[in-house]
């Protein structure tokens, strides 16, 4: 059940992330790009990559929503958002306070704050979810 929410937010952040990437590295690829030593294809590259690094460490930092799972974590809201948002939040409050106004990091890191968010509040307002039997 969890598989679910955790697609939506980070899975698909992820690939929109990614997608919004390519697009504005193809839009700074047919620009005019003048640099003594980066060329535009290193940027692209670059960029690409950067992208896809941020990508996997909120994918692997959002893992922890599974821990809703647990009764104790699931019957405490506190738990129950620490376990949803609380590494990812670091991360993104570290890149955001390391970064501030840049335009690349906050394109890269509000979408998975704006899906975590909105995920967390539909999980919480579902009263059809039903913990695991415990084995």
């Amino acid at each position: 059940m969890l598989g679910k929410y955790y697609k939506y937010a980070a899975l698909y952040p992820a690939a929109l992330v990614m997608l919004g990437n390519t697009i504005a590295c193809i839009v700074i690829a047919n620009e005019d790009f003048e640099s003594e030593w980066i060329t535009a294809d290193f940027i692209i590259t670059f960029v690409i990559f950067m992208a896809l690094v941020n990508a996997g460490i909120f994918c692997l930092l959002s893992a922890t929503l599974f821990y809703n799972n647990q009764p104790r974590v699931y019957n405490n809201p506190w738990y129950s958002a620490l376990a949803w948002m609380g590494a990812p939040a670091v991360y993104a409050g570290a890149l955001l306070y390391k970064s501030f106004g840049d335009v690349f990091v906050l394109a890269n890191t509000l979408p998975y704050l704006i899906a975590l968010t909105a995920t967390f509040i539909h999980f919480r307002q579902n009263k059809n979810y039903m913990l695991p039997p415990i084995s």
